[in-house]
């Protein structure tokens, strides 16, 4: 009888794992007979290794007789990410081969009516346009001139009166918070006159080269923190604080940078609101009033006088400009005429000296804001 080979003994994989667990049971089964010496930190820390050696063998061994993610990958399964996709893509279709819709279009140049735009010379007609904000564009015009309404000087007066209020008002957040309106109302108004400087002709010579020179960038700095001021909590406080810091930095010399802003073209009706305006007209007017009642009180202060008169005629002007409210009411355009007219003689005659006419006229621009005011609000 031929003798048979010998079968190799296969290793049972099993065993271990039940060996493992068996040695976990048992433990568990007999901690009882652990010896009063052994620590109760040594038999926790025995079980749980117990414990652990038993799981590993379970979750190494049960992979390998049974369909689960965690069995290795056969010569004929890649493992998961190693496949090669090609990069080839697909090519559009073609316009004959769309579905036919009735809402769907195949060529959509077929609704289109009339010349296509010639976007080229656009640009090129846009590119020989002035600026946003140059001096001498038909925003910023004047129908009677910028210089002849008030004079260089009584615009930096202006700003300089302006950084006086807004040093008081900021120089504490209890101060600040109640004069909110206040601290919009004059940067709004030191952003009007970095407006006006830009295109003012100074003849005499009375604005400095650096505010000139950077009008525009100002006028938009000064804009941007009256809006700011109308924030909650301390970031308005401090955004004035910063305006307000500026501005005493200009006005004893220093040079602070601030460019203009180029993302919409110029508008003076987007400096402030027409009310900012008219608030300072109204105040104008209450000091022409009581200046011009006597001989005596307008040999008091003969320049404020004439600084409120030029203020009212520029103002009148400005209220009038493109976009502002009521600005193309005919009515309304005509009394703020009469007012920025009647201001400039009041002006005219302070120079003069003549109380009578420099009275009438000061009268007559009370008279305007009274027949607006009852109109327009």
């Amino acid at each position: 009888m031929t003798p048979q080979p010998a079968r190799k003994r296969r290793t049972p994989v099993v065993k271990p794992f039940l060996s493992i667990t068996q040695q976990s049971i048992h433990f568990m089964n007999n901690r009882s007979t652990i010896p009063a010496s052994a620590s109760l930190v040594s038999s926790n820390a025995q079980a749980s290794r117990l414990c652990i050696r038993g799981l590993w063998a379970f979750a190494l061994i049960v992979p390998l007789f049974c369909d689960s993610p965690l069995a290795p990958a056969t010569a004929a399964e890649p493992i998961l990410g190693s496949r090669q996709f090609s990069s080839r893509r697909q090519p559009a279709p073609r316009a004959e081969q769309l579905p036919t819709s009735k809402i769907i279009v195949p060529d959509a140049f077929e609704l289109l009516e009339g010349e296509r735009p010639d976007f080229a010379a656009a640009a090129a007609a846009a590119a020989q346009t002035p600026a946003a904000g140059a001096a001498g564009t038909d925003q910023q015009s004047s129908s009677t001139g910028w210089s002849q309404l008030i004079a260089a000087s009584t615009l930096t007066d202006e700003i300089k009166d302006a950084e006086i209020a807004l040093k008081k008002i900021t120089a504490t957040q209890t101060d600040f918070s109640r004069s909110i309106s206040s601290a919009i109302d004059s940067f709004s108004l030191v952003a009007v006159a970095f407006g006006l400087i830009q295109v003012h002709d100074d003849r005499e010579g009375d604005i400095r080269s650096s505010w000139k020179q950077q009008a525009a960038g100002l006028r938009d700095r000064f804009a941007r923190a009256a809006s700011e001021c109308d924030r909650e909590g301390s970031k308005a406080y401090d955004a004035a604080r910063a305006g307000a810091d500026d501005l005493t930095a200009l006005i004893r010399g220093e040079t602070i940078t601030a460019e203009p802003d180029k993302n919409q073209p110029f508008q003076w009706s987007r400096l402030c609101d027409r009310a900012v305006l008219m608030r300072r007209i109204d105040r104008a007017d209450k000091t022409l009033t009581a200046g011009t009642a006597t001989a005596e009180a307008m040999e008091d202060a003969p320049e404020q006088l004439r600084h409120e008169a030029e203020m009212v005629a520029v103002l009148g002007e400005l209220i009038i400009q493109e976009e502002f409210i009521d600005w193309d009411d005919d009515a309304y355009r005509e009394l703020a005429a009469t007012m920025r007219d009647e201001a400039v003689r009041c002006r005219d005659a302070l120079g003069e000296k003549k109380a009578d006419p420099a009275r009438q006229a000061a009268k007559a621009i009370k008279q305007s804001c009274s027949s607006c005011h009852s109109e327009y609000r």
